[in-house]
């Protein structure tokens, strides 16, 4: 094993159907760079979840990442090796974090790594003050975009509403951490612009991880014969509906306008309002009726969850982060490439669940 891994540590984070796997996807084309999405999960799964960190702590934290790995995306874990590291090494989520980093590093022969952690742009502080050395990019997608995505796949009947407070949330966020962090910790990016000029962006993130740019990294049709299809493998698209997405694909920025209802449409920028133009998007300049705009904001104050966002939103003027549900319940886990089931209905989840009964339950033993 290289202990000298990772040579360079990366967090991507945005909304949920953000566009961040597209980035992942141009990173992890580069030769040096690993960035694996929802396998890590550091602050979801790992960080802070016994206080204070112990030795015992951490082998069960890591025997959880080895099950969740192996039954929901089929991924070997070799959680000892991982865990004989973090002896060596020191007790600590750091670490546990860097050993996990050298572990897949070592496994694909790559020198940074990093991951695509969704929903997590609130903790950006926190990975700095963890992670000094480390480099965050933060990316921003048109809402009416992110919410077209959820209303073309989600299980949820007007859960998928929160997409907006999350869009207004990250959107908040990133303008100030724009004027907080240095230019060469910290780099946002639009996705529209990353799908409209792949070269450009793909080059400012090379300048970013300080690294030379590659061709490959903007040749999508290639990428699959680089991707393991393990650790590195294409990103959902709701779009096209499969893990084959298709790259820089320009259709998807308007995709919005023929997906989202009247009714839809009017609420997101009702709710989301000036950030559009701070972004660099255009009103629809659509003319809503007052039908309209009641079915939108009935829907959320009729949803327990929902009525709270707004609230927050209509007191404030702020989004927040996060899930409608608990993310580290399998019970809310939706089925890998199949987003409108639950991971626990299939005989995957069943098995998953039989076994982290019996881990959880020694655990509590000892």
């Amino acid at each position: 094993m290289v202990q000298d891994l990772p040579r360079g540590k990366l967090l991507i984070s945005g909304t949920m159907r953000g566009g961040s796997s597209l980035v992942s996807n141009i990173l992890n084309a580069h030769s040096e760079v690993l960035v694996v999405s929802e396998y890590i999960h550091f602050f979801r799964f790992l960080y802070r979840k016994s206080e204070p960190v112990t030795e015992s702590s951490i082998k069960q934290s890591l025997e959880e990442m080895r099950l969740r790995l192996f039954y929901r995306y089929d991924i070997p874990l070799d959680s000892s090796t991982i865990f004989a590291d973090v002896i060596a090494s020191g007790i600590s989520y750091q670490n546990l974090y860097n050993a996990i980093l050298r572990h897949l590093l070592n496994q694909t022969g790559k020198l940074i790594g990093g991951e695509d952690a969704a929903l997590n742009w609130t903790t950006i502080p926190e990975y700095f003050r963890l992670f000094p050395e480390g480099k965050v990019v933060q990316i921003v997608r048109d809402p009416r975009a992110v919410l077209a995505s959820w209303h073309k796949l989600s299980y949820q009947k007007v859960g998928y509403l929160d997409a907006i407070f999350n869009c207004i949330d990250n959107m908040d966020k990133c303008l100030t951490y724009q004027s907080l962090y240095s230019d060469k910790d910290y780099m946002s990016v639009r996705y529209e612009d990353v799908v409209g000029q792949p070269e450009v962006i793909s080059k400012k993130l090379c300048e970013f991880l300080e690294i030379e740019f590659q061709p490959l990294m903007i040749a999508p049709k290639q990428w699959d014969s680089v991707f393991d299809g393990v650790l590195i493998k294409r990103g959902w698209s709701s779009h096209t509906g499969s893990m084959k997405n298709r790259g820089f694909d320009e259709s998807r920025l308007t995709a919005w306008e023929s997906i989202l209802e009247d009714w839809e449409l009017c609420l997101c920028e009702h709710l989301v309002n000036d950030r559009l133009c701070k972004f660099g998007y255009e009103f629809s300049g659509k003319m809503f009726t007052q039908p309209d705009f009641m079915k939108g904001i009935d829907y959320l104050r009729n949803d327990p969850f929902l009525a709270k966002r707004y609230m927050k939103w209509f007191l404030s003027n702020e989004g927040s982060e996060g899930h409608i549900d608990d993310p580290t319940d399998p019970f809310s886990w939706g089925a890998t490439g199949e987003n409108k089931s639950k991971f626990v209905d299939t005989p995957k989840g069943k098995a998953f669940l039989k076994e982290l009964e019996l881990i959880r339950g020694s655990q509590q033993k000892q």
